[in-house]
């Protein structure tokens, strides 16, 4: 079975799952844990052309809450340093995504009072109510819409009586946009507390950066078996939770979408345009020689394939949560082949029967990502496969 489609979104929603914790062989000496750095890089801002767009959305019965253009400036340009470091480790250098500096070293953001109070904005299905006033700012001014990709912030709707988050508006990607919460505690003074107050900013900063990285196409993927005890968690996984207290990482699929991303780019490309490719050769097999899924195939694409991305998605209890989808990146062999191999020692679920999806993915150079979907089933402790299509000659 294969799925032939242009993907442009990203998917939806942080759903919060517990973490356990895994016994795991040791990474290869080269490969180091992502330092964890609570201070702003002392460089300026990273400024782009395109930026990503930073809005505040405030319900027309709320209000701004103290000091957000400044708590909101530090926790992005920390994380804007976050992304360019992990980029740097993953051998593309120091790249990130751009924003617009307000003239004073800080994060232009641009604030928009709604036209409607919180209510007609909710979590569920407010979106486009927000996304319409937002576009119909962004008409009104152009020169404040600097790319394709947005991040709003929606301050927090309702908190209890010891200042705890109970409820807010839309908080997760969609397409190029993502939505995001703003308190009174978002700040980065609160990065790697161990106290409540500790947990609660990661809960919502990291939740708004993995949102972000949705609004940028990455979708969800958890970290290999080997990764865990060094790396950490992924971001993409589970990692709202973890970042700025413990090992928190981007993975090599993730890397590869952010590399031609518009906004971690100065260039000329057109971006997002229409693509048209095809999967026409496909091997997928287990080797016990290598006790590893060994695919290889070729492609065809009328734009420029920088990478291919390899999704292992289990299916646990009957339903499938990309979230644990372990995932390995290659580049292309010559103009039109791939080949990868992944040991299934780096597999998370491989009980009998669990049964999943491989989700290869080609990544386009102008953002573009073509996905093609193979089941394959785990059976006596290793992976079966069914009969794929023969070869087109």
């Amino acid at each position: 079975m294969k799925k032939n489609s242009l993907l442009l979104a990203g998917t939806i929603a942080v759903t919060i799952f517990s973490l356990s914790c895994k016994n795991a062989a040791t990474l290869k000496t080269a490969e180091k844990a992502p330092t964890i750095n609570h201070k702003i890089a002392a460089a300026s801002t990273v400024t782009r052309n395109p930026n990503l767009n930073i809005v505040y959305f405030i319900p027309k019965d709320l209000d701004t809450l103290a000091g957000y253009r400044k708590r909101l400036s530090d926790v992005l340009l920390w994380l804007q340093d976050w992304y360019g470091k992990e980029m740097t480790r993953h051998g593309y250098g120091y790249k990130t995504f751009g924003l617009a500096n307000n003239g004073a070293g800080g994060v232009k953001i641009v604030t928009i009072k709604a036209n409607l109070p919180k209510s007609s904005y909710p979590y569920t299905g407010g979106y486009p109510a927000v996304a319409n006033e937002v576009n119909a700012y962004f008409t009104r001014h152009p020169a404040d819409k600097t790319s394709d990709h947005s991040l709003i912030i929606i301050p927090r709707y309702t908190v209890g009586a010891n200042g705890e988050v109970l409820g807010g508006g839309p908080f997760y990607g969609v397409g190029h946009w993502c939505y995001a919460l703003d308190y009174e505690q978002m700040n980065l003074k609160n990065l790697g507390k161990n106290d409540a107050i500790g947990t609660e900013f990661s809960k919502w900063f990291g939740g708004m950066a993995h949102e972000m990285a949705h609004a940028l196409h990455v979708p969800h993927n958890f970290q290999k078996v080997s990764e865990d005890p060094i790396l950490g968690t992924t971001l993409l996984g589970y990692g709202n939770y973890t970042l700025g207290k413990s090992p928190t990482f981007l993975s090599a699929a993730d890397a590869a979408i952010l590399n031609v991303s518009q906004v971690l780019n100065n260039n000329s490309n057109t971006y997002y345009g229409q693509v048209t490719s095809n999967i026409n050769k496909i091997s997928i097999n287990y080797s016990n020689t290598l006790a590893s899924i060994v695919v290889s195939g070729k492609f065809t694409s009328t734009g420029h394939v920088t990478s291919i991305l390899y999704y292992n998605d289990p299916s646990i209890g009957g339903d499938s949560h990309d979230y644990n989808a372990v995932a390995w990146e290659s580049k292309k062999i010559g103009v039109d082949s791939f080949r990868v191999v992944m040991p299934i020692a780096d597999l998370q679920q491989k009980a009998n029967g669990t049964h999943y999806i491989l989700r290869i993915r080609l990544v386009h150079n102008n953002g573009i990502l073509a996905m093609y979907e193979y089941p394959y089933t785990f059976s006596g402790g290793v992976p079966v496969f069914p009969s794929l299509p023969k070869y087109n000659e």
